[in-house]
């Protein structure tokens, strides 16, 4: 299983994806499998991460996140494949979580928010 959860599997269908050193991940699965909500504003392109006491969202084509109203700078561009939109992993860490990440294996591994 490619994402985990304090050692448990985490339900996400798809496996991360390794881009110019980058791994990313699909912000609505692992939202989802995280416990929280993804809502995407077709309009503007936005996906929108409700984890939690965190709101962070995302534009398509934009490498910069908004989490709680504070911008940061991902080291690449928002991308939409196949419906669901794509993320750096290490974004998670700016969401609190411990993160380990495996590029040899494509593995990611959640700890409990810090």
């Amino acid at each position: 299983m490619p994402y985990t959860f304090e050692g448990s599997p985490l339900g996400v269908g798809s496996e991360p994806v390794i881009k110019n050193g980058v791994t990313w991940v699909p912000v609505r699965a692992l939202g989802t499998a995280l416990g929280g909500n993804v809502d995407w504003d077709p309009d503007s392109r936005v996906a929108i991460l409700y984890l939690g006491d965190i709101v962070a969202s995302f534009k398509e084509d934009d490498a910069t996140a908004d989490i709680n109203g504070e911008q940061w700078e991902m080291p690449g561009a928002t991308y939409l494949e196949d419906g669901e939109a794509w993320i750096p992993a290490r974004l998670f860490e700016r969401l609190g979580y411990g993160l380990q990440v495996d590029t040899q294996s494509k593995t990611v591994n959640f700890a409990n928010p810090v």
